[in-house]
């Protein structure tokens, strides 16, 4: 699927998008324009097992993201998203349907 960019046209009004980064901090694949793209396509929030950036232009726009980090380096094809609205486990906490990144 690649990057972000395949996952915000796939989301409907109400979604919340959950991605399994493996917990990384050393780079983020979210950030202010996937935020404001998810928001205007009435996605609820984002939940991130792994860091997000441009924390302040999310704040300013008041789109909801929960991430274990801030890192302002932006992932370039570091991570591949293989699949959505497949059950996957975040931190050992089970999630029914979300996103997940090839192995």
């Amino acid at each position: 699927m690649g990057d972000t960019s395949g996952v915000i046209p796939r989301s409907k009004v109400g979604d919340f998008v959950v991605m399994d980064l493996d917990g990384a901090r050393d780079a983020a694949a979210w950030g202010g324009l996937a935020s404001r793209l998810a928001q205007r396509r009435g996605v609820r929030g984002t939940i991130m097992w792994g860091a997000c950036r441009d924390l302040e232009e999310i704040r300013a726009v008041g789109y909801p993201v929960w991430a274990v980090g801030v890192c302002p380096r932006r992932s370039r094809n570091e991570f591949a998203f293989g699949s959505i609205n497949e059950p996957i486990t975040v931190a050992g906490v089970p999630m029914a349907c979300a996103i997940k990144p090839l192995s």
